[in-house]
């Protein structure tokens, strides 16, 4: 398997075999069940339920007591109409992954499964977290323009509201979001954007139409706030790094790379930023909300 600690690879393998798994629902009919049945996704990767133990503090998102409870709320919630929980397809086998990525999740489940267990029991059944991520981890790359076909049904002929970080630019150029009707952005902080959670939702509850699609792309902010939106009637989704993922897959790049418009939280230099020349992005701006 390539991991060379024997503890946590004995650990690994003892929850294999084991037989109390979450179930999660397969990356293609979670992308056609969102469009089809409109629904809000909320999702948890490996930072979020590292967060959802107060374990995790990135240099974008501080981890809190506040945003651990926020977390472990979503995970359990019975009360939101139309909402996909979603997990990652790591918990019943990771053949599908590349040597890294794998190696990384058989440490983080022989780590963390035992503390996770009472939250991955929590739904009768999960939908796949890597909605959004289905390009660079993945070993079979023969799928992946099925995939972004599938992902820009959602928004296709949608008026489409985007809550990013500031040098997010989620879409801006490519042709990510090209069949939307419209496209507009609400900016809240590049880091720690938690902090700003209720000054976000007041500009969303202000200004955003009640049948507007919201993408979120906030980390693990974005898993919260989709959730008290799906509450209040809208659907937003927790797209994460799909714009990412698109980039290096028209890219075709073999692994994750700084990109010189966009923040990349997850590779080195990736937070220096060059300042955006597209005109439309700035146009498609509504709001901005900084850190205090």
């Amino acid at each position: 398997m390539g991991l060379k600690h024997p503890i946590l690879l004995g650990r690994y393998l003892k929850y294999r075999g084991s037989a109390d798994k979450p179930k999660v629902v397969g990356l293609e009919t979670t992308l056609k069940q969102i469009t089809v049945q409109k629904m809000s996704v909320t999702r948890f990767g490996d930072g979020e339920l590292k967060w959802l133990l107060n374990e995790n503090s990135y240099a974008f998102q501080e981890g809190s007591e506040a945003l651990s409870e926020r977390l472990k709320e979503v995970i359990t919630a019975t009360d939101a109409p139309k909402l996909a929980i979603c997990i990652p397809d790591v918990f019943n086998g990771l053949s599908q992954y590349m040597p890294q990525n794998k190696n990384a999740w058989i440490e983080l489940i022989a780590r963390y499964n035992h503390a996770w267990r009472p939250y991955l029991q929590a739904q009768s059944v999960f939908y796949d977290a890597n909605m959004s991520r289905f390009y660079i981890d993945r070993r079979d790359k023969s799928q992946t323009a099925y995939y972004f076909e599938l992902l820009k049904q959602i928004w296709q002929d949608r008026e489409v509201v985007i809550v990013e970080g500031q040098a997010t630019r989620f879409g801006v150029g490519n042709d990510l979001l090209s069949n939307t009707k419209s496209v507009k952005r609400i900016l809240g902080p590049a880091q720690n954007a938690f902090d700003q959670y209720d000054a976000i939702m007041d500009i969303i509850k202000e200004q955003v139409a009640s049948d507007a699609l919201i993408l979120i792309a906030l980390g693990p902010t974005a898993t919260v706030m989709a959730y008290d939106l799906a509450k209040l009637g809208y659907q937003a989704i927790d797209i994460g790094h799909a714009d990412l993922e698109y980039e290096w897959y028209q890219m075709k790049a073999t692994q994750r790379v700084a990109l010189n418009d966009r923040y990349v939280n997850e590779v080195e230099g990736g937070s220096q930023v060059a300042e955006s020349e597209a005109p439309d992005y700035h146009a498609e701006i509504i709001a901005t909300i900084r850190e205090d």
